[in-house]
């Protein structure tokens, strides 16, 4: 008799299953009411479920449950949307979404992030939480206070030879599905508006990569974004389809408004999501 395994049956297109992919936003869609779908599909949703309820992925990293912020200590590279000046119009197009999302259900099961700290992230730096994992640079005492840490890539930046970065064009990815990040981010996602600017970019994140000692898995595939909000509970299926069509109505609304400039990246230094004090161009 063969020993050959059996070959397994194909999983079936449960409601769970078509409910997610329809909506494009598994991450956050509610366990219990997945495992709920699948029990009405005759499914096995315990691995789902675990006895617990789910919880949004930075609740407990950068957020506490009932959405005020956590202590998340570090450095990063990122350029700030500008509200004044000639780029005025383009920002207040981008209020435009905190101004409205209040008024959606969902709303209530995120944090919004002020919106003198919206930005895009050049490259991500170090932060106090991330000691003794792989998001920790090499060769970097796991013990150094961070403040030392700060300075000391700050020391590094300025010896670098390279020109700041510039001024860089972005649009918003109308490609990209509705911007849930399977962190639980709420963001907006943009690309380079031309061929130049991304390699510019490119170069950058790599010189930085190399001036840190850090390097992420997504390095090569890093999706740029403006980040507006941080789920700390996760959505139900009525939610999560109802932020899939609010993403995509205002991702059309702000690539009609044309390239948002980003005008300088800053190396910053955080405690908290809320604000980024800019120290130096990058």
């Amino acid at each position: 008799m063969s020993s050959d395994p059996m070959p397994s049956a194909a999983p079936r297109p449960t409601r769970r299953r078509l409910l997610a992919a329809a909506a494009g936003l598994p991450s956050l869609l509610s366990a219990a009411a997945l495992a709920a779908a699948d029990a009405k599909a005759g499914g096995d949703a315990a691995g789902d479920v675990e006895g617990r309820a789910p919880r949004a992925r930075d609740v407990g990293r950068k957020f506490n449950a009932d959405g005020s912020p956590m202590t998340f200590e570090g450095n990063t590279i990122v350029g700030h949307l500008r509200p004044q000046g000639p780029d005025y119009e383009t920002f207040d197009a981008w209020l435009d979404i905190a101004r409205e999302l209040p008024r959606h259900g969902f709303a209530r099961k995120l944090t919004q992030t002020p919106s003198s700290s919206w930005h895009v992230t050049l490259f991500g730096g170090v932060n106090d939480v991330d000691r003794g994992t792989p998001a920790w640079p090499r060769g970097l005492a796991r013990d150094l206070p961070i403040a030392e840490v700060n300075r000391l890539m700050l020391q590094r930046l300025e010896r670098l030879d390279r020109p700041a970065t510039g001024p860089c064009a972005f649009v918003v990815d109308t490609r990209t599905p509705a911007t849930l990040r399977h962190d639980g981010t709420l963001g907006i996602p943009l690309r380079p508006a031309d061929p130049a600017t991304d390699r510019r970019l490119a170069e950058a994140r790599d010189a930085y990569a190399d001036l840190f000692q850090l390097r992420r898995p997504d390095h090569e595939a890093y999706r740029y974004h403006v980040t507006i909000g941080y789920f700390v509970r996760v959505l139900d299926e009525v939610e999560a389809i109802a932020l899939r069509d609010a993403t995509a109505d205002w991702c059309r609304r702000l690539a009609a408004r044309g390239p948002l400039l980003i005008p300088a990246f800053h190396y910053c230094t955080l405690r908290d999501m809320f604000a980024f004090r800019e120290l130096r161009p990058a």
